[in-house]
C-alpha cells in the first residue's frame, strides 16, 4: 500500500454509523477500508480523527475565482473536493458579450478581479474549465447540467 490510514473514526457515506478503522490506498485509489494489515509506505495515525470522503458543494460561486485559484480556497480546506460551478445566478455561462461588465461587478462584490477574467463561456457547451490554460486545479470540477429540472434542454446558445 502506498498510503495507510490507521484507527480513524470511518463515516464512509452509507449512513451506517461511523466505525473505527483504517484505510488503504494504492496508486491514488482506496483498494481496502476496514482492517488493513500491509504496512503502507506512507502510514497515517488518524486516532481520534473523522475519516470521510470528499464533499459535493452544487452550489459555488467560484465560477470567476477559478480563473486564478485551482483550488477553490476554501471550499478545499472544508473538506469540499468536487464543485460544480455555473449552477446559479452569478455563473459565467451562458454570457452574452454585451452583459459582461455587468456580471463582472457582480463578482467583484464576492471577489475582486473579476475584470480580468476573460469572456470564456458564450454557451454552455463551452463552459469547460479544462481548456482554460495557465490554471492547475486540485479540486474536482463538474459541469452543470444543459438540462431543466422537467428533463428539457437549456438554451445552449445565449449569444
Amino acid at each position: 500500500m502506498d498510503i495507510v490510514i490507521r484507527n480513524g473514526s470511518i463515516v464512509d457515506g452509507s449512513g451506517r454509523p461511523a466505525y473505527i478503522g483504517d484505510i488503504g490506498i494504492s496508486a491514488g485509489r482506496i483498494h481496502q477500508v476496514g482492517h488493513v494489515s500491509a504496512q503502507g509506505a506512507t502510514e497515517i495515525d488518524a486516532t481520534g480523527k473523522t475519516v470521510s470522503p470528499g464533499f459535493i458543494d452544487p452550489h459555488t460561486h467560484f465560477d470567476a475565482q477559478l480563473l486564478w485559484d485551482g483550488a477553490a480556497k476554501p471550499a478545499i480546506e472544508h473538506g469540499v473536493t468536487t464543485i460544480v460551478p455555473g449552477n446559479c445566478s452569478l455563473s459565467l455561462a451562458p454570457l452574452k458579450a454585451a452583459d459582461r461588465m455587468k456580471l463582472v461587478g457582480m463578482f467583484n462584490q464576492i471577489e475582486a478581479g473579476a475584470q480580468d477574467a476573460p469572456l470564456l463561456n458564450p454557451s454552455f457547451p463551452s463552459y469547460n474549465f479544462d481548456v482554460m490554460d495557465g490554471v492547475s486545479y486540485q479540486i474536482n470540477l463538474s459541469q452543470p447540467s444543459k438540462f431543466d429540472k422537467d428533463g428539457g434542454e437549456v438554451n445552449p446558445d445565449a449569444s
